[in-house]
């Protein structure tokens, strides 16, 4: 008996729910819109131009040009092309790689792997296989 008295109050509470949040879920400016939502058109595009001064040249060439380019999604639009023959003149380049294997890590720099940092020094670069192989194993 107190099982049937029960479930009234529980039907009559879920379906206040329901109509509470079927209400609160419309949106008054859906219905004070006075245009056409299907037939408006939206512009997504989004054109800045590139500040040639933001790179560093220390007088050596700077091309930025609009090219042709096709996104990942497939749709197409136009990329900006950088392109410089300067080296930076605010740091030294390299070290790339050790020439030996018995070379220290000032040869080789660093090599960064899930916050770890690891010298690239002869013996980094003579069990490469092994190091790449615990990364995706």
């Amino acid at each position: 008996m107190k099982l049937r008295h029960l479930k009234i109050p529980v039907l009559r509470f879920t379906l206040f729910t329901v109509i509470v949040v079927g209400f609160s879920s419309c949106s008054s400016s859906d219905s004070d819109s006075t245009t056409d939502t299907d037939t408006e058109e939206t512009d997504d595009s989004v054109s800045i131009d590139v500040d040639a001064t933001y790179f560093y040249t220390e007088g050596e060439t700077l091309t930025i040009t609009t090219v042709p380019c096709s996104l990942s999604d497939g749709s197409s639009a136009d990329c900006y092309q950088i392109v410089t023959t300067s080296v930076p003149a605010d740091h030294n380049m390299g070290p790339w790689c050790p020439d030996n294997i018995d070379d220290d890590a000032e040869a080789g720099g660093i090599w960064l792997e899930d916050g770890e940092v690891y010298d690239v020094d002869g013996a980094f670069i003579k069990n490469m296989a092994t190091f790449i192989m615990m990364i995706i194993g």
